[in-house]
């Protein structure tokens, strides 16, 4: 996997989340330099609790920003968010039994962070451009 680079066409015009979001492809590129790297086990495992710890952390922040703007797709959100926690951690054990690829769960990383960034969290911006624009109306 090549790395992943933030440019401007992620940002949703949240700054807390397009930081985190920021934080968020560190974090996968540096557990893709390890990985490419061949670095021990212990630091892959390392660097994938460090990814694992600050995307709960993101999740929690992200959810709590739209239940307090009382975003209407909140729910549905937090659902995408369980599933993927449901998958990283089902990977996590894998890995730590010495099966799955660490590559393609790299790859996977990868598409569910730009899709969902993309397709999910650009419509957070969006319901918040429309809440400032609504009392000007």
């Amino acid at each position: 996997m090549i790395s992943i680079s933030w440019s401007d066409k992620f940002s949703i015009g949240v700054e807390m989340i397009d930081e985190q979001h920021k934080q968020l492809f560190n974090l996968i590129n540096e557990l893709n330099s390890n990985i490419s790297g061949n670095s021990s086990k212990q630091i892959i495992a390392s660097s994938l609790d460090a990814l694992i710890s600050y995307t709960g952390y993101h999740f929690r922040e992200e959810e709590d920003y739209m239940f307090n703007v009382s975003y209407p797709r909140f729910e549905q959100h937090k659902v995408l968010h369980e599933n993927l926690k449901e998958q990283v951690i089902n990977f996590k054990k894998e890995f730590q039994e010495g099966g799955d690829d660490p590559e393609r769960f790299l790859d996977f990383l990868y598409d569910w962070l730009t899709k969902h960034i993309m397709e999910q969290d650009k419509k957070i911006g969006k319901f918040m451009d429309l809440a400032v624009l609504r009392p000007i109306m």
